[in-house]
């Protein structure tokens, strides 16, 4: 079985790990600063290596699952 690509990115933020990870769990504010991703997780169940599902929405091409 081909296994699905995966996007890495690495960048340095000059804030506590602490408020960084706060951030990134509080799905309910996303539209905020990524306005084309919706996350269908709570915070408390996102541990490291977890897939999340959500939606992509941009423009004429609709919404597309991702995970």
């Amino acid at each position: 079985m081909k296994k699905a690509p995966t996007a890495t990115a690495v960048t340095r933020i000059p804030a506590p790990v602490e408020d960084v990870w706060r951030v990134l769990v509080a799905f309910d504010q996303y539209a905020q600063w990524h306005p084309v991703l919706s996350l269908d997780a709570k915070p408390e169940q996102i541990v490291a290596g977890v897939d999340i599902p959500g939606r992509r929405s941009v423009g004429d091409t609709g919404q597309q699952d991702v995970t």
